[in-house]
């Protein structure tokens, strides 16, 4: 964004969740990809730091050593379990251990949880393995009783029953949850990473944003239309929306209106990037003025990737190209093709040239945008992008005006408005910029319904 628009930008305050649909579908496949890369390579790594766990377990009972009343009180045996704990659940137990046969080499842990609020104490070792694991549990019961008597004379811990495989459970294996956990976060971080994207940065995504962000006028925007079964996209054939006429119609009505104001004939149509729909805009255009009885003279100067061609379905000789009239192989005659529109007259170019920029410098250039401004009221031209090469600088310099195309979400701000300074500079003044390829805002199914009911109801009327 450039410095004149900071403080318009600050001030703006326009934003739509379906931008923010758009934008993360747009990025939605590089996400998920790395998501569940992510989500395997976590799912590996935890595999194998960490394997399964099995636990074995046994009930010990605290009992007197005599049936006396004292002992047998709640507090005071509440008082030999907690302090039974706290010896199987020391680090002495645990060094006493390391000194049996069986917990030597063993690798796991000993916990010890009191049964509710009885004098049952289940003791629990887990480890790697079943076999570890039940090892574990016997070091612990024979270690135990060479620290009892350090702190406890008047209570012993006997186990209800022997140390048995049966008693062995298989942990639950965490590894697939925590790789879910990944792939959950991962998804969220880069639909986060996404938003953020949006939100500080200054592509343009609707109208309201490009009045307020952009140097030049915004002249309107054009609603995208899918081709089906079309080659191209033309106001001319009965298959194009409604929607997409109607909104041509009232941006011709504006680019004439400004043209006539400063009696201007010469419009090129540009853009910054490749594919942003220009040469649809401005086959669109001769075709919208044309049917306002003005005769118009459309040139496809895009020499490096020509597309009016295409657009119309013409098939030319070599002959016929611009780029052969340019290099004095042509007549004029012979490059100027008449179609069915009645006052369109068009210089098609088929094949890429290599070095566009020293042809149009060419005086054949100067010349023939000369002999046509007598003969007709307009001339369009269809220029290459402004932000990729200089072929577009050096049509401005004789061309009157310009009209800058942008495709929704694909260039910026500060991008368009050095685009515009460039033409400005160049010699051609910049009528504004035009919002290309509209989604969102029921700007396609429900324009289209619209403007069907209209037109019925106008018919009926009628």
């Amino acid at each position: 964004m450039t410095p004149k628009n900071l403080q318009r930008g600050q001030d703006y305050a326009g934003f739509d969740i379906p931008y923010l649909r758009r934008s993360i579908c747009r990025f939605l496949q590089i996400i998920l990809m790395t998501a569940g890369i992510c989500g395997i390579v976590s799912f590996i790594f935890l595999n194998y730091y960490m394997p399964a766990e099995y636990t074995a377990t046994t009930n010990l009972a605290v009992i007197p050593r005599d049936n006396s009343a004292s002992k047998l009180n709640d507090y005071n045996m509440n008082a030999a379990v907690a302090r039974c704990m706290s010896a199987l659940n020391s680090d002495t137990l645990k060094d006493q251990m390391r000194k049996t046969e069986d917990g030597e080499k063993l690798a796991g842990r000993v916990e010890a949880e009191q049964t509710g609020s009885s004098n049952v104490i289940k003791l629990k070792a887990s480890a790697g393995t079943s076999q570890d694991a039940f090892r574990l549990l016997k070091a612990a019961l024979k270690a135990y009783p060479s620290l009892s008597g350090y702190f406890e004379s008047g209570y012993l811990l006997n186990s209800l029953e022997p140390p048995s495989a049966d008693n062995i459970t298989a942990g639950r294996d965490k590894s697939m949850l925590y790789s879910c956990v990944v792939i959950l976060m991962v998804l969220i971080a880069g639909a986060g990473l996404v938003v953020l994207k949006c939100l500080f940065g200054d592509k343009i995504y609707s109208g309201d944003q490009a009045a307020c962000l952009l140097d030049a006028d915004y002249l309107g925007s054009i609603v995208y239309q899918k081709k089906n079964k079309q080659k191209s996209i033309l106001i001319s054939q009965s298959a194009t929306d409604i929607a997409y006429v109607e909104e041509m119609d009232k941006l011709t009505t504006r680019i004439q209106e400004k043209m006539e104001n400063s009696q201007m004939k010469s419009l090129m149509i540009a853009s910054i990037k490749e594919n942003e729909g220009k040469s649809t805009v401005a086959a669109n255009l001769a075709l919208s003025f044309v049917r306002r009885g003005k005769r118009v003279m459309l040139i496809d100067a895009d020499l490096r990737r020509p597309a009016l061609a295409k657009i119309f379905d013409i098939t030319l000789e070599k002959e016929q190209e611009l780029s052969e009239y340019l290099k004095g192989n042509s007549e004029l005659g012979q490059v100027i093709y008449k179609g069915r529109e009645r006052e369109l007259y068009c210089v098609f170019q088929c094949s890429p040239e290599a070095e566009p920029d020293k042809l149009l410098t060419r005086q054949a250039f100067r010349e023939l945008f000369r002999l046509m401004s007598g003969k007709v009221d307009y001339i369009l031209f269809d220029t290459p992008p402004v932000g990729i090469v200089r072929d577009s600088e050096a049509i401005a310099e004789f061309c009157d005006a310009a009209v800058v195309v942008m495709r929704q979400d694909r260039v910026g701000a500060g991008m368009v408005n050095d685009v515009t300074d460039t033409l400005e500079e160049a010699g051609a003044n910049v009528l504004g910029c035009v919002l290309n390829a509209v989604k969102g805002g029921g700007t396609s199914g429900d324009r289209r319904k619209k403007y069907d009911r209209y037109y019925s109801s106008y018919g009926k009327e009628s």
